[in-house]
C-alpha cells in the first residue's frame, strides 16, 4: 500500500451495506435485477470534479459521462446520476463530522437551485444612466440626478443575494477541505479492497487479482473480455474498473491498452502486431531475439558451402516456410512446429537451432512426451523454464503476451447451454474426459516428422553440415497408427441424426443438415469442406446409362486434387439448403458461391495471413473458415452428448470427444461395413496408401472375437 493511501487511511469511508446492491450467492451479475450501483469504497478525485461541476449547473449527463466510472454507455440514467450524488455526499459528510466539520456536513447538501441569484432590477451607474437617457447632454447634471433618483430611487440590494453569495463561498471551501483531504489518486501497489467494495474485492482476489497493478495487467493481457472466467464479475462491473483505471491512468503511470477496450474484430491488427517489440523470451518467432551468439551465425553444425542464401537460423526458418506458404494449413503447421523447435533449443537447451546434435534432438523428443505428464518437482529437477511458462490457452492472438507455443491441458470447462440445463434440472453429468500431457503420440511424431523435415531442407541447402535426427532411433512409445474407434457406431450415428431433428427448422437447421450429410457420406477433410465452392462440382452421364453422377474437385493433402464421389442425396440436401440461401440449386448459383455459408444476418472479416482477422469486410466469394466449421459441429456433438447421458453414459462421454475428423473415421466404417470396397474408399478418401484405409477394415479383428468367444462359451459348457 503506498505511503500517501496509508496517511489517509482513517478518513475512508467504509463501505455501506444499505447503500450497495449485492449480488446473490450463486448468481451471476446479469441475473440480479440490476448490477452493483457503487464500485468504490471511497470517493476520487473524478467523484469531487463532478460533484463541483453539478453544483455549479453543468450538464449532468456530460459531466457524469466525463468523470464517473459507471458511466461506461453512451448514455447514464437520471436514477444512477441520483444514486452516485447521494453516496458522494453522504461520504463527505460522515468524513466531515468525524473532524468535527459539522457545518461542512449540512452546507454539501444544499441543492444549487437554492443558491441561484435571485432575480433584481439591475441600478446603472450615473455615467451609463446619461449614455443611455440623454447622450447629448441637454440635460444638467442636476436634473440628469433628479431623474435617476425619480427612476432608481427606491431601489434597495436584497440581502438574499448577499446570504446565497456566502453560503456559496462556504460550499466552496467545504469542497476545498474535503477534497483535500481524501481525494487521493491509486497506486499501482494497492491492495484492490483499499478501493473497491468487498462484494466485488474479493471475487479479484479469488482470481489472483490483489493489487490495482494486477487488476490492469490482467485488463491488459487478456483484453476486452478479462472478466469472463471471473465468479460473478459481469460486463457491468468490468467496464466500471476499466473506466475507474482510466480516470487515474497519469497517477498510475500505465495506461488501459487499446486491446481492453475494443472489440476484437474491430482492433487495429498491424498496428498491434507493430507495437509489440522483438525480446529474448517465450515468443513468437517474428517477435523472437535471440543473443547473438545464439542466433546461429556461428553454429556448430554449419556447412562450409553455404548455398541458402542466409545466415542465421531464423532466416533459414523463413525460407523453409516460404516453400510451403501457399498452402495455409501446412505453412500453421511447419511454422508451429519450427518455433516450438527454436524456442527449446535456444532457451531451454542454450544451444542454436545449427548447433543441435543428436542427443539435443533425442532430449527434444522427451521434452515434448514430459509436457503435461510431470509433476512441478519432477520437472524442475529435469528441466530449467518452467513448465507453466510454455503453456497457454488455445487460440491467443500471436501479439499477446499471454501466447505461448504448447496449449494448456487443463481447461477452464463451458458450462452447458439452458437447453441442456433444463433437461437435467441445472445438474448435468460431468462428460469430459481428463487429458494426459499436452502432445498425443500422434502429434509427437507430428512434431518429430516437421522438425526433421526442416533439418533435412537446410542440408540439402548446405546451411546445416548433417541432419542431427539422422540417427535418432524411432519413438520408444511405438508407431502411432490411425485411431478408427475415433468415429461414430450405427446406433450413435443414427441418435445424431434424431437429435438433429430436434432443432427449429430455420438456416441453421438446413446448415447443420447438410455439413452432416457432406461429411459423413463424403468422407471430406474439414479443410477440404471449407474450401468447396458450387463451381468445383462437376455432372457426368453414368456410362451405359441416363443416369446422371456428380463429383467434386478438391485439392486435398500434399496440395494432391482428386475427385469426390457426390451422391444424389448430397446433391439434394446442398439443393435444399441453398433455397435457404436464397438461390434455387447449385447449378443456378455463381461458380464462386461457397458451399457452407456463414448464417444469415452475420458479418464476416477477411483472414490475415498469420490466421488473425483484419477489420476488412469478407468479400462475398470467402468460405466459412475452418475453425467456425469445427466449432459448429463440436457445439453439436457436445450438445447431443448430453442429451444421450440419459440413455448411455459411455456412449454419451464418447459422444462428447467426438470432433469433425470423426465424421471421416465414420464414413470409411460405415462405407466397409456396407460393402464398399477398400480400393474405392482409398481414391475417394486420397490416402497415399492402401494400409492407411484398411484401418476402416475390422473384419479380422471381428472373427478373432467371435472365434475366441465361441471356444469360452465352450469351455464353460465342459
Amino acid at each position: 500500500m503506498s505511503q500517501n493511501l496509508h496517511h489517509q487511511e482513517n478518513d475512508a469511508v467504509p463501505t455501506d451495506p444499505d447503500n450497495i446492491q449485492r449480488l446473490a450467492p450463486g448468481r451471476s451479475e446479469s441475473q440480479n435485477h440490476s448490477p452493483i450501483d457503487r464500485i468504490l469504497q471511497r470517493a476520487g478525485r473524478h467523484h469531487f470534479a463532478f460533484f463541483r461541476a453539478y453544483l455549479e449547473g453543468l450538464d449532468q449527463y456530460e459531466m457524469a459521462k466525463r468523470y464517473l466510472e459507471n458511466a461506461t454507455t453512451t448514455r447514464i440514467s437520471s436514477k444512477e446520476i441520483v444514486t452516485t450524488l447521494q453516496w458522494i455526499r453522504k461520504d463527505l459528510s460522515v468524513i466531515a463530522k468525524r473532524h468535527g466539520k459539522f457545518a461542512y456536513a449540512r452546507i454539501i447538501n444544499i441543492e444549487p437551485e437554492q443558491l441561484k441569484p435571485v432575480s433584481t432590477v439591475e441600478v446603472p451607474s450615473l455615467a451609463a444612466y446619461r449614455e443611455e437617457r440623454d447622450p447629448y447632454e441637454m440635460y444638467s447634471e442636476a436634473d440628469l440626478i433628479e431623474l435617476f433618483e425619480e427612476e432608481y430611487g427606491d431601489v434597495q440590494p436584497d440581502p438574499r443575494q448577499k446570504r446565497k453569495a456566502s453560503l456559496l463561498k462556504k460550499q466552496n471551501e467545504a469542497l476545498n477541505w474535503l477534497e483535500a483531504k481524501v481525494a487521493i489518486a491509486p497506486h499501482l501497489n494497492d491492495p484492490v479492497g483499499a478501493w473497491i467494495i468487498p462484494a466485488v474485492a474479493q471475487r479479484l482476489i479469488a482470481a489472483q487479482i490483489d493489487t490495482v497493478g494486477d487488476l490492469l495487467n490482467t485488463i491488459n493481457l487478456k483484453g476486452r473480455l478479462w472478466y469472463r472466467n471471473l465468479n460473478q464479475v459481469g460486463e457491468v462491473t468490468a467496464a466500471r474498473l476499466v473506466k475507474w483505471l482510466q480516470l487515474y491512468e497519469k497517477d498510475l503511470g500505465q495506461s488501459v491498452s487499446t486491446f481492453a477496450m475494443v472489440k476484437h474484430r474491430d482492433l487495429d491488427v498491424a498496428a498491434m502486431e507493430a507495437s509489440r517489440p522483438k525480446e529474448f523470451g517465450i515468443v513468437p518467432l517474428e517477435y523472437f531475439q535471440p543473443h547473438p551468439y545464439l542466433d546461429g551465425s556461428v553454429g556448430e553444425n554449419r556447412a562450409e558451402r553455404n548455398r541458402s542464401g542466409v545466415n542465421n537460423d531464423y532466416d533459414a526458418i523463413q525460407s523453409w516456410l516460404k516453400l510451403v506458404e501457399d498452402n495455409a494449413n501446412t505453412y500453421r503447421n511447419y511454422r508451429k512446429e519450427a518455433e516450438r523447435f527454436l524456442l527449446w533449443s535456444v532457451l531451454e537447451r542454450g544451444k542454436a537451432l545449427s548447433s543441435l546434435m543428436a542427443d539435443d534432438c533425442i532430449a527434444y523428443k522427451n521434452f515434448l512426451n514430459d509436457l503435461g505428464r510431470l509433476t512441478p518437482e519432477a520437472w524442475s529437477s529435469k528441466y530449467c523454464i518452467p513448465q507453466e511458462d510454455w503453456l497457454g490457452k488455445r487460440h491467443t492472438v500471436r501479439w499477446s503476451p499471454l501466447w505461448r507455443p504448447f496449449e494448456n491441458p487443463v481447461r477452464v470447462k463451458k458450462s452447458p447451454s439452458s437447453k441442456i440445463l433444463k433437461q437435467f434440472d441445472g445438474m448435468p453429468p460431468d462428460l469430459s474426459v481428463e487429458k494426459t500431457g499436452v502432445l498425443s503420440v500422434a502429434s509427437q511424431k507430428q512434431a518429430i516428422t516437421i522438425v526433421k523435415m526442416l533439418c533435412e531442407t537446410l542440408v540439402r541447402q548446405r546451411y546445416l553440415d548433417s541432419n542431427p535426427f539422422e540417427t535418432v532411433k524411432a519413438s520408444k512409445y511405438g508407431v502411432f497408427k490411425s485411431d478408427a474407434t475415433r468415429s461414430f457406431t450405427q446406433q450413435q450415428w443414427d441418435f445424431l441424426i434424431q437429435h438433429l431433428e430436434t432443432y427449429e427448422k430455420n438456416s441453421r437447421y438446413f446448415r447443420l443438415r447438410f455439413m452432416l450429410t457432406l461429411a459423413y457420406e463424403t468422407g471430406m477433410r474439414l479443410s477440404e469442406m471449407a474450401v468447396a465452392r458450387a463451381g468445383d462440382i462437376q455432372r457426368f452421364a453414368l456410362a451405359g446409362t441416363s443416369e446422371m453422377g456428380y463429383q467434386l474437385h478438391v485439392i486435398g493433402k500434399g496440395n494432391k486434387p482428386r475427385d469426390v464421389a457426390l451422391s444424389h442425396n448430397v446433391i439434394q440436401e446442398l439443393n435444399t439448403y441453398l433455397a435457404h440461401r436464397g438461390i434455387k440449386s447449385y447449378q443456378d448459383a455463381p461458380p464462386v458461391t461457397p458451399l457452407i455459408d456463414v448464417a444469415p444476418g452475420y458479418t464476416l472479416y477477411e483472414t490475415r495471413e498469420n490466421g488473425e482477422k483484419s477489420t476488412e469486410l469478407r468479400r462475398p466469394e470467402r468460405t466459412l473458415s475452418s475453425r467456425r466449421i469445427f466449432d459448429i459441429f463440436k457445439a453439436f456433438f457436445v450438445e447431443a452428448a448430453y442429451c444421450m447421458a440419459k440413455e448411455s453414459k459411455e456412449d454419451a462421454r464418447h459422444m462428447h470427444r467426438a470432433s469433425t475428423h470423426w465424421l471421416r473415421h465414420t464414413c470409411g466404417s460405415h462405407a466397409i461395413a456396407n460393402g464398399v470396397p477398400v480400393q474405392i474408399i482409398q481414391d475417394q478418401f486420397g490416402h497415399a496408401s492402401i494400409d492407411t484405409t484398411t484401418i476402416y477394415v475390422t473384419t479380422e479383428r471381428d472373427n478373432k472375437f467371435k472365434a475366441f468367444n465361441k471356444f469360452s462359451e465352450t469351455v464353460k459348457k465342459k
